[in-house]
C-alpha cells in the first residue's frame, strides 16, 4: 500500500495558496469598492453643495443627504467584510435612490 503522506502535504500547501491569494485578492478587491464608494459620497456631497440654501430644491438636498448617509452605511458594512451577495443588494438600492432623486428633481423642474 502507498502512502498517501506526499499528496495530503501537497494538497494542504496548495490550499493554502489558494487562501492566501483569495484573501488578497478580496482585500484588493475591498479597497477599490471602497474607494469608489467614496468617491460616490464626495460626488453626492458636492450635489448638496451646489445646492446650497436654495429652498426650491430643499426635497432635492435632502434626497442627495439621504444617499450620503447610505453611502456611509455602505462603506462601514464592506469594510467590516466583503459579502458580494450584500454588497450587489446594497448598490442596486442605491440604484434605486438615485433614480427616485433623479426622478424628483426632474418633476419639481429643477433639472
Amino acid at each position: 500500500m502507498k502512502k498517501l503522506g506526499g499528496y495530503q502535504s501537497s494538497l494542504l500547501r496548495k490550499t493554502r495558496r489558494v487562501k492566501q491569494q483569495l484573501q488578497k485578492d478580496t482585500q484588493q478587491l475591498r479597497q477599490k469598492i471602497l474607494a469608489d464608494l467614496e468617491r460616490m459620497f464626495d460626488i453626492a456631497k458636492q450635489a448638496v453643495e451646489a445646492a446650497g440654501h436654495d429652498k426650491k430644491m430643499a426635497k432635492q438636498v435632502q434626497h442627495w443627504i439621504r444617499i450620503m448617509a447610505y453611502l456611509g452605511q455602505v462603506m462601514d458594512n464592506l469594510a467590516e467584510s466583503l459579502d458580494e451577495a450584500k454588497a450587489l443588494q446594497y448598490l442596486e438600492r442605491l440604484e434605486r435612490m438615485v433614480r427616485e432623486a433623479e426622478r424628483n428633481q426632474t418633476e419639481s423642474g429643477t433639472a
